[in-house]
């Protein structure tokens, strides 16, 4: 071959190896996992139309590998954009990305709103045109959050709440190593997190210390904090909290745990009626509840089970052996006068609501009350905690809780409690 083909060939096969480099150089990451060193989160408290507006500042402190010129982190909200009338922005602005080794130095970034293909299902995108820097602080302000869809909004401006269930205002794909979460000094920060691979904030809770009282007590190593509306009589906050400490003891006898319990009782109520509800060590319940409706909440803190959904018997064995068990513990009868009747079976029921939570709640356990006569109230409390406690990481469903029982108990007695299911 003549050199200077060969020197002119060379030269274009550089050429196109660059221009493919710059190419591929400027792809969008999404999905891959970025490290954040520390993410500090701030509370500034607002009000916006009425309401409680909880305006967040959060900094991160972004490192990654990659040579990417360009990130894309996403986030995610019910409703994205801005609702005009009340000034609130549900999605990250004031977006400021600096180099972390110069904060004087500013990286180009942006957000992107994307409509979901679903009634509140919107998502983000903040776009970094970080070129060759590896780490840098990403800074933003979310004003709004989840709490416009939470039981918790009846307690006014006096709680804040962040919760994953409703939306992510942290990045998805960031794993997160450390939190600083920072708060006005009259409010508590009650927090949790996902300990695995992501490190991402479950619940977030600011809480006015002028609304709450604190009350704390250890057992057997069990640290429980429980917050109380303040005008709450104290001689039915010690009730609770005694009734508690009574069943937790109970409880460890038969099945020794080891968790912390932060416990808040404040307005939390759906169609009228007092609600419960726990997220990871956090039990979220109504002020007007009992006893029996706050371990209710402990319960499932304690065990974690994941119930099946959308199959038959589903709130039988997600709700009412739990109901029946804190019952069980506290010593305690539920004597709630239901406002509403149902008459479909709990094998068939598709919603907890109000419409079904006499069903739940009352004709669940009083069909396990009729099994605990047959074969002995200890002796099936023990038998309920082992299928739990046994069940931690399966999906657990109507039908593996049959088949437990089956060996366990006499199959005459689980027989009936079928039938009474079933409605047969």
């Amino acid at each position: 071959m003549d050199i200077r083909l060969l020197k002119n060939f060379r030269e274009l096969n550089t050429r196109l190896s660059i221009t493919l480099f710059c190419f591929l150089n400027t792809i969008w990451v999404t999905g891959q996992e970025i490290n954040c060193n520390k993410a500090n989160v701030s509370l500034m408290p607002s009000i916006a139309a009425g309401d409680a507006v909880m305006h967040l500042h959060v900094s991160m402190d972004i490192q990654t590998n990659t040579i990417a010129d360009t990130l894309v982190l996403e986030t995610s909200v019910k409703i994205g954009g801005k609702d005009i009338d009340s000034g609130v922005s549900l999605a990250p602005y004031n977006l400021v990305v600096t180099n972390f080794y110069n904060v004087r130095d500013t990286i180009e970034a942006n957000v992107r709103n994307i409509s979901g293909t679903m009634p509140f299902c919107d998502r983000q995108e903040i776009r970094i045109i970080k070129g060759c820097h590896s780490r840098f602080y990403l800074d933003y302000d979310v004003t709004g959050t989840g709490l416009f869809f939470s039981l918790l909004k009846s307690n006014g401006t006096n709680i804040y709440e962040f919760s994953k269930e409703l939306e992510s205002v942290f990045p998805n794909n960031v794993n997160i190593k450390a939190w600083e979460i920072k708060a006005p000094d009259n409010y508590y920060v009650i927090r949790s997190y996902d300990e695995g691979m992501d490190g991402n904030m479950d619940e977030l809770l600011f809480v006015n210390k002028n609304y709450v009282a604190l009350d704390s007590f250890m057992f057997l190593g069990t640290k429980v904090r429980l917050y109380s509306i303040l005008t709450e009589p104290s001689s039915k906050a010690n009730q609770i909290k005694n009734e508690l400490r009574r069943a937790f003891r109970k409880l460890y006898k038969l099945s020794p745990f080891k968790k912390d319990f932060t416990i808040l009782r404040v307005l939390y109520r759906a169609g009228g009626l007092g609600a419960g509800h726990s997220i990871n060590d956090i039990c979220i319940v109504d002020i007007d509840l009992n006893s029996i409706s706050v371990f209710h909440e402990c319960l499932h803190s304690i065990f974690e089970n994941d119930f099946a959904s959308q199959k038959k018997g589903q709130f039988f064995v997600s709700e009412s052996i739990i109901e029946w068990l804190s019952r069980y513990f506290t010593g305690k009868e539920n004597t709630t006068k239901w406002k509403k009747t149902c008459d479909t079976p709990i094998y068939d029921l598709e919603e907890d609501d109000s419409n079904t939570a006499c069903q739940i709640y009352g004709r669940g356990p009083e069909i396990i009350d009729d099994v605990a006569r047959m074969v002995g109230a200890d002796k099936l409390a023990l038998c309920l905690i082992d299928f739990l406690d046994s069940s931690r990481g399966k999906v657990v469903d109507y039908d593996m809780l049959i088949e437990y029982l089956n060996t366990h108990i006499s199959r005459r007695a689980v027989a009936l409690m079928d039938r009474a299911v079933k409605g047969i």
